[in-house]
């Protein structure tokens, strides 16, 4: 997946998702920590991925929060489920890229381009 450079704020909102993986008891936990512009944002992308429950929830669970203007995902699995932990988050990541994407699109700022709609966002 590319993201356009032009797409990107400098400083904190250009942080890479930082993604822990750490052994407990009994399971492996993933939490992954996404930064947005703002509040709003990181609440947009956290009902898009909560649209989409888990295919086994009984093998990986997910825990979402939006913690100021970060995005939190936490994911549960057992050790023998670690290849399902892998494709729970690379399809985050993928919904993630969709959200962003559509969020840029739809900005009062981002309108300035001909090519993008303004539904009215802030000026």
């Amino acid at each position: 997946m590319e993201i356009e450079e032009d797409s990107i704020d400098e400083g904190e909102n250009n942080k890479q998702p930082e993604i822990i993986s750490v052994p407990e008891k009994d399971c492996i936990a993933i939490e992954c920590k996404m930064v947005f512009p703002t509040q709003r944002y990181a609440e947009i992308c956290k009902d898009v991925i909560a649209v989409d429950k888990e295919l086994q929830p009984e093998l990986v669970s997910r825990e979402l929060q939006v913690v100021g203007n970060k995005l939190i995902v936490k994911y549960k699995g057992l050790p023998g489920n670690v290849k399902k932990l892998r494709t729970a988050v690379g399809g985050l990541l993928e919904n993630l890229m969709l959200s962003i994407r559509t969020c840029l699109l739809y900005t009062s700022d981002a309108a300035d381009d001909s090519l993008r709609v303004d539904l009215g966002g802030r000026r």
